[in-house]
């Protein structure tokens, strides 16, 4: 499962009974007790996270014991890596059962994404198989991180993170009388005329909480 309290008490808030709880160290060469604690129990569904190696490991000997259940994972499970490294191990129809988390999915019909797109698939370092980075939240979190921190130092006229960070919640929020914008020459150029914007990105319009994750 997810590592947390926050995965165990939402499905049991929903009715769901938690039938094992079973963690595994990274790295082990097998992980044939813990296979076998979830065949045992024998779940209709399973909360899962891990590395790659790690993956392909447990689910091939839990594999061998037990049909997979539909198996729910989190973001970092939709890398490239991890999706070869485990359906190579438990086979591609196996893992077609699997379905993630998104903790920001990204829409196609917003223009920060498109302008996200067009610039990754015309950029000068000609950038190897870009349509794994399209859809994939990490890149595209990282991007409009990037456009805000940029955007709250030309607001607060300053590089210093001490200055500049009180300005990266407004930046996401909307309001009256506020310019969206979309990309950071968009939203520089609205600031150096003196607007107030919202920046809505690649990822669309964004909610952080006091700590500026989404």
């Amino acid at each position: 499962r997810p590592d947390g309290p926050a995965s165990v008490s939402g499905f049991q808030g929903l009715g769901g009974k938690i039938v094992a709880n079973v963690r595994l160290t990274p790295g082990e060469p097998s992980y044939s007790t813990e296979a076998a604690q979830v065949a045992n129990a024998h779940p209709q569904v399973i909360f899962y996270d891990a590395d790659a190696q790690t993956s392909a490991t447990f689910f091939a000997e839990l594999k061998q014991l037990t049909t997979i259940a539909p198996t729910f994972v989190v973001e970092s499970e939709e890398e490239p890596a991890w999706i070869t490294a485990v359906s190579g191990a438990i086979g591609s129809a196996s893992l077609a059962s699997f379905t993630a988390f998104e903790a920001a999915t990204p829409a196609t019909t917003y223009p920060g994404w498109k302008t996200f797109s067009q610039a990754i698939e015309n950029s000068p370092q000609k950038v190897p198989d870009t349509s794994q980075y399209l859809k994939d939240p990490f890149t595209l979190s990282y991007y409009d991180a990037a456009n805000l921190v940029a955007l709250a130092m030309e607001a607060a006229h300053s590089t210093k993170p001490s200055v500049f960070n009180s300005y990266i919640m407004g930046l996401t929020q909307a309001g009256a009388g506020k310019t969206i914008v979309h990309d950071f020459a968009a939203g520089a150029k609205a600031l150096a005329a003196g607007e107030k914007i919202q920046y809505v990105g690649a990822l669309g319009p964004l909610q952080l909480d006091k700590y500026h994750n989404i």
